[in-house]
């Protein structure tokens, strides 16, 4: 199964629309997530069978409605995107407010168990809004299909656009401008192109002008390959193997991770590019013509999702390295040049996944919200986590209070224990411990409480505040005494 869930984190990166203008912001390696989706916690990495609207199952893609708000999720193993309202998105382990590709929360058989129609969905590995509110979506069906004002939409909607494929009722693959195989990426640019990934077919398709193009439209620019009716793999300046994500910026650049290549290709002034054109720049590599794997500050290992920022900054999802890399400046660097961030890993040479708020395991799409939060779709943890941006440097370590007695004296088997915890750069959790148990977090933040169950005639409860930075608080003790 894990090697399943690696395989579509790999194959998906989903991105957010058009770029929203950040504050002047950054973000420090080993970071915590602040909020989680899919799980109600940071530890906690499964999955629902039959799922719920709050659950996931290798989610692979993730876009932000710039207009609304709005978070939807490609939740790939299941079958469906979901949809979180701007405020439920707000809150971890939140309910989604409504479902496409499944008749209600509990589906999740490809097609739901049928035939493909404009209504069904088997594997969405990304996706992307446009500027007219369409929502995009790379489907396993060799198709991608568009659902226009999807904000709006209700749960199991048909789709109204779709490419790669004729009709809505044929899902086979090819290898011409108007099919697709296997398509593992979507951009929508802020001049109306649709970019496509193309990953069975080793190429990036462009539509120019999506908004006006007819169900099953041909494309008018491709990348990777000569021609059309070329699909063949390669190692080269102007060949992939397969290409995921793919993102255009603000200055017309286009980047395609290379997965199969482990590699990240840059294209200037893209739109304008013949077919068939090289790429100008290449990361994760030292030149065009290795491929290696690599655990370091230059190095990747299956780069799969990509994203810029309104300051030039590059955000890479090296999945198989279990972390996000980020470039600043990245329009203006060499081949081969090294990382300045990585979030996922406490540096740049270790790999080990893991479930908890500092760690990934499998990230694949990324998105940046209006307030230059990132978030990012974490595969085998079956969930999404977003990151703020720390704004200014935050001196001293978070604090930690506890309301009460230090000292409690009880004749129930459960206390409750409240406080307040603060920092400059905000709280990313409180944690607690009873005894020799593990930590696990308390419901809320800069306020917060929980309940335990008290088993032993006397026992130590610790309690630590972790801030958005990842930096832990001095540990607070109650002691409990059970008569």
């Amino acid at each position: 199964m894990k090697k399943s869930l690696r395989f579509f984190a790999l194959m998906g990166s989903a991105l957010a629309g058009i770029c929203p203008q950040l504050p002047a912001a950054s973000f420090s390696t080993f970071q915590a997530a602040d909020l989680v989706l899919g799980q109600t916690n940071f530890t906690s990495g499964g999955f629902l069978t039959p799922p719920t609207g709050a659950s996931l199952r290798a989610p692979s893609g993730i876009a932000i409605d710039p207009a609304t708000g709005k978070v939807f999720v490609a939740d790939a193993f299941n079958n469906r995107v979901l949809r979180f309202s701007s405020a439920a998105a707000m809150a971890s382990g939140s309910n989604a407010e409504a479902v496409f590709g499944q008749p209600n929360f509990s589906g999740s058989s490809p097609n739901q168990g049928g035939s493909v129609s404009a209504s069904t969905l088997a594997v969405p590995t990304t996706l992307a809004i446009d500027g007219n509110g369409t929502l995009w979506v790379a489907d396993g069906n060799n198709r991608v299909v568009g659902y226009l004002v999807a904000s709006s939409l209700s749960n199991n909607p048909p789709a109204d656009r779709v490419l790669g494929q004729a009709t809505f009722t044929t899902a086979a693959p090819g290898l011409t401008a108007s099919t697709l195989k296997t398509p593992s990426g979507a951009w929508a640019d802020s001049a109306g192109n649709l970019w496509v990934a193309d990953g069975g077919n080793h190429r990036v398709l462009r539509y120019d002008n999506v908004a006006a193009k007819a169900n099953g439209a041909a494309a008018d620019g491709v990348l990777g390959q000569a021609n059309f009716t070329s699909g063949a793999a390669a190692t080269s300046a102007s060949g992939m193997s397969p290409p995921g994500g793919v993102h255009v910026d603000g200055s017309g650049t286009l980047w395609v991770a290379d997965t199969g290549n482990r590699r990240v290709l840059r294209f200037a002034n893209a739109a304008a590019r013949i077919d068939g054109a090289p790429a100008d720049g290449v990361l994760g590599q030292a030149d065009f013509a290795s491929t290696a794997p690599s655990t370091t500050q230059a190095g990747m290992s299956g780069p799969v999702g990509v994203l810029t920022d309104a300051h030039g900054s590059l955000y890479v999802s090296d999945s198989s390295n279990n972390r996000v890399l980020i470039f600043d400046g990245a329009n203006g660097l060499a081949n081969g040049a090294p990382a300045d961030v990585v979030l996922g890993q406490p540096d740049f040479t270790t790999s080990a996944p893991a479930t908890a708020a500092q760690g990934m395991n499998g990230p694949g799409g990324s998105a940046l919200d209006s307030a230059g939060r990132l978030w990012v779709t974490d595969g085998t943890n079956s969930r999404a986590l977003r990151f703020s941006p720390i704004v200014s440097p935050a001196p001293g370590k978070p604090k930690l209070t506890i309301a009460g007695k230090k000292t409690i004296t009880t004749g129930k088997p459960s206390v409750r224990i409240r406080g307040t915890a603060s920092s400059s750069v905000g709280i990313a959790r409180v944690e607690f411990k009873v005894g020799t148990g593990s930590f696990k977090t308390a419901q809320g933040t800069a306020s917060w409480k929980f309940k335990t169950s008290i088993t032993s005639p006397a026992t130590i409860i610790k309690i630590r505040a972790i801030d958005t930075t990842g930096r832990f608080s001095k540990v607070g003790k109650v002691k409990v005494i059970l008569e």
